[in-house]
């Protein structure tokens, strides 16, 4: 089943478990840079095919294009394109070539959101990149959702027949900032925590960095009682290498990327639902 949407920026994934041992899962990947020779892109379907064979749900938070080889865009240059790209209609060519490769993955993609690089083209040339790739997976049979630069998916679990349902928030921002050597992002937590309090799963890309942080949190239930939940923070990775003499990343003095995403499981556990985070690399 894909996404139910309210709106462009809050989406609802149902999630139905047959019994106890009844497991799900969802792919958090962004940072893709589809078009760019630095791509690691066997990476990248690895992780799409792992994602089929369970029956997971992907969703791509920004950047899946990487649309640097613009006239004036000082972050690219024409040597970073795929030669098969170097065409006249740079982003029409870039935009049919990514989806015809996402094609046959179209079923287990439910939701592919813009990135600051896909932002920068609709502001340049008035085109949703996003919008596109998602209308032409789409069309071949796809159930995929366009998402924004941020926004919300409620994971709306049920286990059939035990009446046993409940609903995490994970919202989704594709991030902002430079690459931070020291910190890594991670001083955005406390931050994040309290723009968002009613999220369970936050998740955040755009810095090419990767890594897991749990935050515990005291909460009261519905019958005052004390209790306590896990807030899982994610930073997403990337697939795209980096040189090491030459560029935008190495003139900029960014940190190496950590390749890669995350794979999140759902699984019931007495009246509520354990999750839990896994490194995809």
């Amino acid at each position: 089943m894909g996404l139910l949407t309210k709106d462009r920026d809050i989406h609802i994934l149902p999630l139905s478990f047959e019994n106890a041992k009844d497991e799900k899962a969802i792919y958090l990947l962004s940072d893709v840079h589809f078009d760019s020779v630095k791509c690691d892109r066997r990476l990248f379907f690895k992780h799409l095919q792992m994602a089929q064979e369970e029956g997971a749900s992907v969703f791509i938070l920004g950047d899946l294009l990487d649309l640097m080889q613009m006239p004036r865009d000082p972050r690219g240059n024409y040597d970073s394109l795929r030669p098969e790209l170097k065409k006249m209609a740079y982003i029409d060519e870039v935009i049919k070539d990514c989806a015809d490769k996402l094609e046959p993955y179209k079923d287990v993609i439910k939701l592919i959101s813009m990135g600051n690089h896909e932002t920068n083209i609709t502001k340049r040339h008035g085109v949703d990149c996003t919008q596109r790739i998602v209308a032409l997976l789409n069309a071949k049979g796809g159930d995929v959702v366009a998402g924004y630069y941020a926004g919300w998916v409620i994971l709306k679990c049920d286990r059939k027949g035990q009446g046993t349902r409940r609903s995490y928030p994970l919202h989704y921002h594709h991030g902002y900032g430079g690459n931070a050597k020291r910190s890594k992002g991670v001083l955005n937590v406390d931050i994040d925590m309290k723009d968002y309090p009613q999220a369970r799963i936050i998740a955040r890309g755009h810095t090419h960095q990767k890594w897991y942080h749990p935050v515990m949190r005291d909460v009261l239930t519905n019958n005052f009682n004390h209790s306590q939940e896990t807030v899982h923070v994610v930073q997403t990775g990337s697939y795209k290498k980096k040189d090491r003499s030459i560029g935008w990343e190495v003139e900029k003095g960014f940190s190496t990327p950590r390749l890669g995403g995350w794979r999140f499981t759902i699984k019931p556990q007495g009246k509520e639902y354990a999750i839990q985070c896994h490194e995809l690399h």
